[in-house]
């Protein structure tokens, strides 16, 4: 009998021998102990590094990517895209090298990182926010009981009739019901849910995950107090997700174990003494979270996202959707988060 495969799957772990080579004795770990040691860029627009599927290894700076590298030849050469904009800036490092002898362009690498001219557009908004998360928030010293473990997380799904069936049709159900909100308050147009989650984050403390979506505050308007909608429509996917059947679950499960353990080994997450990552996933929460700096107080964004939060988890409620009773909201500031869901949600019961 044929084992049926997961129709969801979260496979962003690097194959072994990637993660050789950037380990502390490989000739790719001054790519990431650049980032372990928190060597800034001169602009204070820092970088930060995540795994994705197919083995690449992703750069970011704010929400664009100046680097990414992809291990191919059967793990003999590494191939370097990024893009538009970086590659039109010099196109000799953007091309494919033998592992063997790779220092030189290692090196290259590193100086373009920190060098290369990121425009303020594609610094401002959320990017910043999402990058001085992962910044602070992990690293091999990273502190505290709050830790990110990847951004721009995407669920895989077998075909895209499984995607329709699963996520489309979450999707579309929180695409009305924000239509309903803006045409009984005469807002603004809610707007879409993509298929990227801006953040995972992890509560060692309370052993959960923290399905994150990032706003830039001082923005203001439609994009902040909708976003109650928008986190509870990943909160759904990730939930489904997590108490699916058993051939998905594993899938999760196993997917972000390996890519924790991997960070771990190679300095992007703290050892287990510190993260506290367990090796059995029973009794692990799902809980979620807005991020979102420089909130003005008072005014007409703080109370539409009350009014909003009330609804949907009052619809939610109706519905028996994963609850939005548990939603926590953060600011950030000098680098830390701070809970202001009390002061936020005080009207909400």
């Amino acid at each position: 009998m044929s084992t049926r495969l997961p129709a969801r799957r979260y496979t962003r772990a690097l194959s072994s021998r990637f993660v050789d080579l950037l380990c502390p004795d490989g000739p790719l770990h001054p790519l990431v102990s650049f980032l372990g040691d928190r060597i800034g860029r001169k602009d204070g627009k820092s970088v930060d590094v995540h795994f994705r599927e197919r083995d690449k290894l992703m750069f970011y700076v704010g929400l664009t990517r100046p680097l990414v590298l992809t291990l191919s030849g059967n793990g003999r050469h590494i191939t370097a895209s990024a893009d538009k904009f970086y590659r039109e800036v010099d196109q000799s490092l953007f091309c494919r090298v033998a592992i063997e002898g790779s220092a030189e362009m290692v090196k290259r690498w590193l100086g373009h990182l920190a060098t290369i001219v990121v425009r303020d557009r594609d610094w401002c908004n959320e990017g910043w926010v999402q990058n001085s998360l992962s910044r602070s928030l992990s690293g091999a010293n990273a502190t505290g009981k709050i830790f990110l473990l990847d951004r721009e997380s995407v669920i895989g799904y077998s075909d895209k009739t499984v995607k329709a069936d699963l996520w489309g049709v979450v999707q579309t159900r929180v695409r009305t019901f924000g239509k309903k909100l803006q045409e009984e308050n005469g807002w603004a147009n809610p707007s879409g849910c993509g298929d990227e989650l801006d953040c995972i984050l992890w509560d060692s403390g309370q052993q959960e995950l923290m399905i994150t979506e990032v706003k830039n505050g001082s923005n203001g308007g439609g994009g902040i107090y909708y976003a109650p909608l928008q986190v509870a429509a990943y909160h759904n996917a990730w939930c489904d997700f997590k108490n699916a059947a058993n051939a998905d679950q594993c899938s999760l499960w196993t997917g972000l174990t390996a890519m924790v353990r991997q960070k771990q080994l190679i300095g992007l997450l703290p050892k287990n003494d510190q993260l506290k990552w367990p090796d059995v996933p029973k009794g692990i929460g799902i809980r979620p979270v807005i991020v979102v700096p420089k909130l003005t107080r008072g005014g007409q964004t703080r109370s539409r996202l009350r009014a909003v939060h009330l609804a949907v988890a009052n619809w939610c409620k109706e519905n028996e959707y994963p609850s939005m009773d548990n939603l926590r909201i953060y600011d950030w500031t000098e680098n830390r988060l701070v809970d202001i869901s009390k002061d936020l949600l005080s009207d909400c019961k």
